[in-house]
C-alpha cells in the first residue's frame, strides 16, 4: 500500500511540476530548453518529455476555464480598466508638463543656469 501512496504522491507532483512550467509558457513565453537537457537527446525520451508538458497545458487550461466559471474566483487585471480613463490620464499628464515647463522657465530667467532649472 506504502509504494502505491508514493507512486501517487510522486505522479501529482510531476504534474503540478508540468503546470507549473506551462504556467510560465504562457505568462512570460519561457520553455525548458530540450536541448540542454542530457536526457532529451534520445528521440523516445525527448517524446516523452513533450507529452509530459503537453499535460501540464492541459491541466492549467482546465484549471483557468474552472477559475474563469467559478465564482470564488475574479479578474484582477490592472490594465482591464485603462482605456476607461486614458484621457483624464493624458490630461493630467499635460497638465503636469506645462507646470513643470513653466517652473523650468521661471528658473532660467531668474539664472537658474540651465534649461532643467538646476545651477
Amino acid at each position: 500500500m506504502a509504494i502505491i501512496s508514493k507512486a501517487i504522491h510522486y505522479s501529482l507532483d510531476a504534474v503540478l511540476l508540468s503546470t507549473l512550467l506551462a504556467g510560465v509558457k504562457r505568462t512570460t513565453g519561457y520553455t525548458p530548453n530540450q536541448s540542454q537537457l542530457p536526457l532529451t537527446t534520445d528521440p523516445t525520451v525527448s517524446s516523452l518529455f513533450t507529452k509530459y508538458l503537453a499535460v501540464g497545458e492541459e491541466v492549467f487550461d482546465y484549471t483557468a476555464g474552472w477559475a474563469h466559471t467559478s465564482k470564488y474566483f475574479q479578474q484582477t487585471n490592472p490594465t482591464l480598466g485603462m482605456a476607461d480613463n486614458l484621457e483624464e490620464v493624458a490630461r493630467r499628464f499635460g497638465e503636469e508638463a506645462r507646470k513643470g515647463l513653466g517652473k523650468q522657465g521661471n528658473a532660467a530667467k531668474e539664472g537658474g543656469g540651465s534649461w532643467w532649472g538646476g545651477r
